[in-house]
């Protein structure tokens, strides 16, 4: 209400659209009776020991989170630990299809807390008399641990809808993943513009942290349904994060001596700032309403292709496949298995002898340091051995060569490695989606050789629910306003 007020009063507001990704759990009530829940206690499809949540809570039902033929009524939750001091915790907002403060709640939900060996934690529990509160809305946090989450209904109210997000500082695992849209609150009024992130370094990659959309909205401000739900496309906008500032960040990104300042916080005053010129471009204040404003951004913005495999890409030569799968490898978070090459069983007859990457075309050189960096390290090997790689790589450059010994790689054979890659001249750099466009070239046993580009699988153009209408183009912008 406070965001479209401002809109009114002539004013372009520009919101991040916060850093959550996919951290939210969206779903249908999907009804298990509690003799039914006991029953899969009893046959030991389930650990939880009911009887004690039961006892201290009312139970009318519970949620199966198995979205095939299997009932599930638990979700493994486990809240990652921290890479130092203090110790991790996640927090996390369940709510449901009612509106808030207007007298309307009839729907009564708990998210429940067990243990990994089932014992309830009710201390951890959210159990609030909704109905008394008014609030569609369980509030609890999560110390680091492994966890059992439980959606139990507690009387028989109508509402069906439920969403949970989580924010958490170390990570978690989930038994079934989240990964619905994460973006809420005033980044999603109808008047605001929510701006996503991409690192300036490699602008037409989006920062995998920006909250996804859409949000979709079913209530007016009096608590009135809607007749149809209304969905809100976004964030709108992506704009750039990781540029320097004086006081700010911590991360020195290039080496310059000053800090960068990455998220979505980063990218919503960049945005603002191109609004402000195309505001002076077009003659000051009150020369173009917010609407004109958002269009001209929006309009002139350069697609950024959606990724729809985030964090993996692939090349494929042949009987020869290699992929590389995460979003870090460097000193602070090393994966020995980020790349990962593979000889298709059906490949009979054939051994990989050599594969070489070149990362110049992506813009990106190999960072073996162990301070920053790190190593070559080899991880999951199938059918061949440690003795049988030799690697040729020299820090801070583009080439990686991996030769087997004669015979050793065969087909179903498969060598995992991990090794830091930076931007050149700009750190960062360490999301497989940024691998595109690298050159892969392997040569066979049998003399076969052949070469391939690292590609990401994309979606069409215009909006996508990380990155909006596209990047925002200052000149472009400028430009087109009268």
């Amino acid at each position: 209400a406070a965001v479209d007020q401002v809109v009114a009063d002539g004013a372009g507001f520009y919101s991040s659209a916060g850093n959550r990704a996919d951290q939210a759990y969206e779903t249908t009530y999907a009804p298990v009776s509690v003799d039914a829940a006991r029953d899969l206690v009893s046959s030991g499809a389930q650990n939880l020991k009911l009887n004690r949540a039961l006892a201290t809570t009312s139970v009318t039902g519970f949620h199966d989170f198995d979205p095939g033929s299997s009932v599930d009524i638990s979700q493994s939750f486990t809240v990652l630990p921290a890479t130092a001091p203090p110790p991790g915790s996640t927090s996390i907002s369940f709510q449901w299809d009612e509106p808030f403060g207007v007298g309307a709640v009839a729907t009564d939900y708990n998210l429940l807390v067990f243990n990994a060996n089932g014992a309830y934690l009710g201390i951890l529990s959210g159990t609030d008399n909704n109905v008394s509160t008014d609030e569609a809305l369980e509030l609890l946090t999560l110390p680091q641990g492994e966890y059992q989450l439980v959606i139990a209904k507690a009387n028989d109210g109508p509402a069906n809808r439920l969403k949970y997000l989580y924010n958490t500082d170390t990570g978690v695992s989930a038994e079934f993943l989240p990964g619905g849209p994460s973006t809420f609150g005033h980044k999603a009024a109808r008047g605001v513009q929510a701006v996503a992130a991409a690192f300036y370094g490699t602008p037409d990659v989006p920062e995998g942290f920006t909250s996804l959309g859409p949000s979709v909205v079913y209530f007016d401000s009096a608590g009135t349904l809607l007749a149809e739900p209304e969905v809100r496309q976004v964030p709108q906008i992506t704009s750039v994060d990781g540029s320097n500032n004086t006081f700010f960040g911590g991360n020195d990104a290039e080496g310059d001596g000053f800090p960068n300042f990455f998220g979505t916080s980063a990218a919503a005053p960049n945005a603002a700032g191109i609004a402000a010129l195309v505001l002076q471009a077009a003659g000051g204040p009150g020369s173009l309403t917010p609407q004109e404003l958002y269009s001209a951004l929006q309009n002139t913005a350069v697609d950024i292709p959606f990724d729809a495999d985030a964090d993996f890409s692939k090349v494929v030569i042949g009987p020869l496949t290699l992929t590389g799968n995460g979003d870090s490898s460097n000193a602070s978070s090393s994966d020995p298995n980020f790349f990962k090459i593979t000889l298709a069983p059906s490949a009979t007859g054939e051994t990989v002898v050599q594969v070489v990457i070149d990362l110049t075309a992506a813009g990106l050189v190999f960072d073996t340091s162990e301070d920053v960096g790190f190593p070559f390290t080899l991880g999951t090997l199938v059918g061949v051995n440690a003795s049988d790689v030799t690697v040729q790589l020299v820090d801070d450059t583009p080439l990686l060569t991996l030769t087997f010994a004669p015979g050793s790689f065969g087909p179903g054979d498969s060598v995992s490695f991990g090794v830091d890659r930076d931007v050149a001249g700009a750190g960062g750099g360490n999301d497989a989606d940024q691998l595109a466009g690298a050159i892969v070239s392997a040569q066979g046993g049998s003399g076969a050789a052949g070469s391939g580009a690292i590609v990401n699988e994309f979606g069409p153009p215009g909006y996508d629910p990380l990155t909006g209408f596209g990047l925002a183009d200052a000149l472009g912008a400028v430009n087109i306003v009268p």
